[in-house]
């Protein structure tokens, strides 16, 4: 048994804190405009929140149970945790009309409950003079909203001219994205109207999340003498994207996906409107106006914004002492590192799948997002 297990922890915890909004969020200040009447200079609220002075704070209630383990003689390590938790009275920034005077509102709109679960396994396959160290990571996030008051329905970020929106809806995960779609037949094949364009469905259509309710990494090490290898690779899947990007390409005509029918026409897969097979055919002349019908049907540029990317590989030599030893160091080592080198799995067109117009809980839009730098540099670390 000793050979077996050599360290075991089962852990619980509970916890209930409370959070707030940013401070002097009922001042108001105020500043020159930079227009003028009557040769006077015009004075305005520059506050772009309206204050809410009845806002409460937040009350966050979680608890955890997790089991840590070590095998085999520290061949095998693994930590599992669930975790559970609540907030009620959340603080949210919601959009309210330019008429107010106003961008922003905060409002406590409810609650929310997270709950999943985490797994993080180490193995040591070899431990000689070479030294071979594995570790995965996993986690699953389960996200409803509860209740939002006597509210069913609250946007909180949109896409540019507000055509795409994100919004916190009682019952369903915290940030819907929410567009038009096709219109569809009983069996979901695409409605085309008499000019062969794809006619336009619900306008108001939860299309997705933004937030991937999976995240995974998988970080790899190898040690022999004074050098060390590394690569890690993560992963997120489950989320959604809508890209803005890609729309404004196809209306454009700088899609790959508008060279069809540039010769010949193109006749869309679906049926009629009177349930027959489609057989109408666009022809080459009228493809702007078919591309254009297309760019109002939001569905169309949704991806599924799941990931793998190979994040970063390194090589490091450690200094030896002698090089050293007149000098005050306790270490020196020099390393090669390359960051954001590749993606193994991307399903999303022309963008990168982690672009978002925001890094608030508005997540899930795109609108001509740089892509991620891919970085090759040195790092030298030395130890007094």
């Amino acid at each position: 048994a000793s050979n077996l297990i050599q360290y075991g922890k089962l852990r619980g915890s509970y916890a209930q804190v409370s959070g707030g909004a940013d401070p002097y969020g009922l001042d108001l200040s105020y500043g020159l405009d930079d227009r003028n009447y009557n040769d006077q200079v015009l004075q305005s609220i520059t506050t772009t929140t309206i204050p809410n002075k009845n806002l409460k704070p937040l009350i966050s209630t979680e608890y955890e149970a997790g089991l840590e383990m070590q095998l085999l003689n520290g061949l095998l390590y693994f930590d599992v945790a669930y975790y559970n938790k609540k907030v009620k009275d959340d603080i949210v920034s919601v959009n309210v009309p330019n008429s107010s005077g106003y961008n922003k509102a905060l409002l406590n709109t409810g609650n929310v409950n997270n709950s999943g679960f985490e797994l993080m396994a180490e193995i040591k396959p070899l431990r000689n003079k070479l030294k071979w160290t594995s570790r995965i990571v996993y986690s699953k996030n389960y996200n409803k909203v509860i209740s939002l008051g006597n509210i069913e329905s609250i946007q909180i970020g949109a896409a540019k001219n507000d055509v795409v929106t994100v919004n916190i809806e009682k019952g369903q995960p915290y940030g819907v994205i929410k567009g038009s779609v096709f219109k569809r037949d009983d069996k979901g094949s695409i409605v085309y109207d008499k000019d062969g364009y794809p006619m336009v469905g619900d306008r108001s259509t939860i299309l997705g999340t933004g937030f991937h309710d999976r995240i995974a990494g998988f970080t790899n090490r190898f040690d022999y003498g004074n050098f060390s290898l590394s690569f890690h690779i993560d992963g997120k899947f489950g989320g959604s994207l809508y890209s803005q990007t890609n729309r404004w390409a196809v209306a454009a005509g700088k899609h790959p996906m508008t060279l069809e029918g540039r010769e010949k026409g193109i006749v869309g897969a679906g049926v009629k409107e009177d349930g027959k097979a489609n057989d109408v055919l666009v022809t080459p002349d009228k493809l702007s106006s078919y591309y254009s019908r297309l760019t109002t049907i939001h569905e169309a540029f949704m991806y599924d914004a799941s990931f793998i990317k190979f994040r970063e590989l390194s090589l490091s030599w450690r200094i030896p002492k002698s090089i050293y030893q007149k000098i005050t160091l306790s270490n020196a080592s020099i390393s090669l590192v390359a960051r954001n080198l590749f993606y193994l799995m991307n399903k999303v067109d022309n963008v990168s799948p982690e672009s978002s117009v925001s890094s608030s809980n508005v997540q899930g839009l795109e609108n001509s997002g740089y892509p991620e730098a891919r970085t090759i540099g040195f790092n030298l670390n030395l130890t007094f």
